[in-house]
């Protein structure tokens, strides 16, 4: 968060309650939208080599199966799949994103 919001905020004369209700926390939230994207990816990455391993039905799971079976056309539309819905998953933290973070642009507060 930039520390020249925090100076003027003093600067004003603000409560410490108000700092941190309307300059800290919307100056931190953009930052944390950003992790919270980052976690979503990190997360499928996670589920999908779960079910590799060990799960008995899912995405990864359907992957080892036909490539098992060598079927490689079947194998390859469910890693597209997996890759369409993490793509969705960014989409809409994005879009959620920059509906509560208008100031702010891909995670960065504007100078």
């Amino acid at each position: 968060m930039d520390e020249n919001l925090l100076r003027a905020a003093r600067t004003f004369g603000t409560s410490r309650a108000a700092t941190v209700v309307h300059v800290a926390i919307p100056g931190a939230l953009p930052t944390i939208l950003v992790g919270a994207r980052i976690a979503a990816g990190t997360g499928w990455m996670s589920l999908v080599a779960a079910e590799l391993v060990g799960a008995s039905s899912g995405l990864g799971f359907s992957i080892e199966y036909y490539r098992s079976l060598v079927m490689a056309p079947s194998m390859i539309g469910f890693v597209v799949v997996i890759g369409f819905l993490g793509m969705l998953t960014n989409a809409v933290l994005l879009a959620v994103q920059r509906v509560v973070t208008p100031w702010a642009h891909n995670g960065e507060v504007s100078p």
